[in-house]
């Protein structure tokens, strides 16, 4: 399978970091339904949460990846690292790959096998979540003027005063 390439959004001192070998992939999309009884079959929107979406990968580096430059030792431990300092900064990424490139996510989950049987090789299993981002806008409204005087809000001004 084609590799995955980690991308910081913004500038963290950090370049992207290229998966030698990507073994797996997994999607998840999933909804939590309320509990409690909705009145009314028509629409059950305000029912139903939308979690945000959450990507696994299994992915492989290695000092001497097949094809790809620039080898060398330390290389897989160093990209290893990079991952590592990306997810303590709680960065936003970008995942791209060769079908799509994913924004607003998160590594969330990060474990690198260490065993006798990986060498040189470090099998990582990697968990990203997207963020919701959201733009809050202050929309003016009237004020009634006999909670203005009970002193629930701050001062009113009238008219176009400056």
């Amino acid at each position: 399978m084609p590799g995955l390439n980690i991308v910081p959004t913004y500038p963290i001192g950090l370049l992207s970091v290229l998966c030698d070998v990507t073994r797996s992939l997994s999607d998840d999309t999933s909804l939590e339904v309320a509990e409690h009884p909705v009145e009314g079959a028509e629409s059950v929107t305000d029912e139903v949460l939308t979690r945000p979406r959450k990507l696994g990968y299994e992915v492989t580096f290695s000092d001497a990846p097949p094809g790809l430059l620039p080898a060398g030792l330390g290389r897989a431990e160093g990209l290893v690292q990079q991952l590592r300092a990306i997810a303590e900064k709680k960065a936003l990424i970008t995942a791209v790959t060769p079908d799509e490139a994913i924004t607003r996510l998160v590594i969330t989950d990060l474990k690198v096998a260490r065993d006798s049987s990986t060498g040189k090789r470090r099998p990582v299993s990697l968990s990203l979540t997207r963020v919701r981002i959201v733009q809050l806008e202050l929309i003016a409204a009237v004020v009634d003027s006999a909670l203005a005087a009970m002193g629930q809000l701050g001062s009113v001004v009238q008219g176009n005063q400056p």
